[in-house]
């Protein structure tokens, strides 16, 4: 792959691909060329109303096609794993969503297939590409808010449909695995920034009355080696979407309002003892700032991945762990056979 035009095929006809791929793509000057679903009847329904020229019969049959380059692998949670696998296999180069996997296990056979055979793979953590990460991280770097002390994320979203993938163990659902990975991502990266280290010191998790295998809500205490604690709240049964995270200082507290999807509320406030100012970062989407960077490595123009296996590996670890401290164990892998 040389050409700066991308051509990505989608593995599932989900809710987030517009957003998160079909729009970005077609912004940045790449082909959505191709979309598979488990539904047939649902993939020509999502192709035709998002203009997209092929649809696959299967999963198998949209990463074996030569025509495209790119796969992105928008599954529910337990597939993620599976495919990922699947794609690299068949020599195309991957953008996950996030989860990367089902568990670390999972996650580091992955890591390792791409290693032997070369193949590109990428986690979706979009958030981590636009400004208002930028700003977090100028502020540590700078030491603009004193001595870090405590650094939360509180994630709340309302809850989903009945049917939804995320409320189902089997398909590696619940809140830590859903938007909860968003702040242990977040947590993880601040501590890179700071040049420290991270432990979960405590966790808990309420299972959810549809499927006791999944946590409706999750909390994660964590430590840093400095001595600054850290939290992960998540519930996926809010009033409302709450993505938040803050980071208090010994001089100064910087409050990111929404660092899941900073587009849509782009603010990044800083409270010190000469008041509030907030700042305004960028409305560019997260997933364009995320594509623009993913797509000179996927396309073998740039041998420097965005996104370091390790990251992702260190992400997948700290949801197993958490999940184990909290007396659940990590999600199982599955096969790619239909389900």
């Amino acid at each position: 792959m040389n050409t700066t035009d991308l051509a990505i095929g989608i593995l599932g006809a989900s809710r987030i691909a517009p957003k998160s791929i079909i729009e970005p793509a077609r912004e940045l000057g790449h082909t959505i060329m191709m979309v598979a679903a488990r539904n047939p009847e649902r993939a020509r329904e999502f192709a035709s109303v998002h203009a997209i020229p092929v649809v696959a019969l299967d999963y198998a049959a949209l990463i074996a096609d030569p025509r495209v380059q790119v796969v992105y692998n928008a599954l529910p949670n337990a597939l993620h794993g599976p495919w990922n696998a699947r794609a690299l296999e068949s020599g195309k180069a991957v953008i996950s969503e996030k989860p990367f996997a089902s568990n670390a296990d999972e996650a580091a056979h992955i890591f390792q297939l791409a290693a032997r055979t070369g193949g590109r793979i990428v986690e979706a953590f979009h958030y981590a590409f636009h400004p208002a990460m930028a700003r977090v991280r100028s502020a540590l770097e700078a030491s603009e808010l004193g001595t870090v002390r405590h650094v939360e994320a509180s994630l709340d979203i309302p809850r989903p449909t009945a049917t939804d993938p995320r409320l189902s163990g089997r398909l590696a659902g619940g809140a830590l695995m859903d938007v909860g990975c968003y702040g242990l991502h977040a947590q993880q990266t601040v501590a890179r920034w700071m040049g420290d280290t991270l432990a979960i010191v405590g966790a808990r998790g309420r299972p959810d009355p549809q499927d006791a295998g999944v946590d409706a809500s999750f909390e994660v205490d964590l430590e840093f080696g400095s001595g600054a604690s850290g939290a992960v709240r998540c519930s996926m049964e809010g009033a409302r979407e709450r993505l938040q995270l803050t980071i208090i200082g010994s001089s100064a507290t910087l409050t990111v309002h929404n660092f899941v999807l900073p587009h849509s509320d782009d603010r990044v406030s800083v409270r010190s003892s000469a008041g509030v100012v907030v700042e305004h970062v960028g409305r560019t989407s997260s997933y364009t700032h995320q594509l623009a960077a993913f797509a000179p490595y996927l396309a073998g123009r740039d041998d420097i991945p965005p996104v370091h296996p390790e990251e992702s590996l260190a992400i997948m670890r700290m949801i197993d762990e958490g999940l184990l401290a909290a007396g659940w164990k990590p999600r199982k892998h599955i096969s790619t056979k239909p389900i």
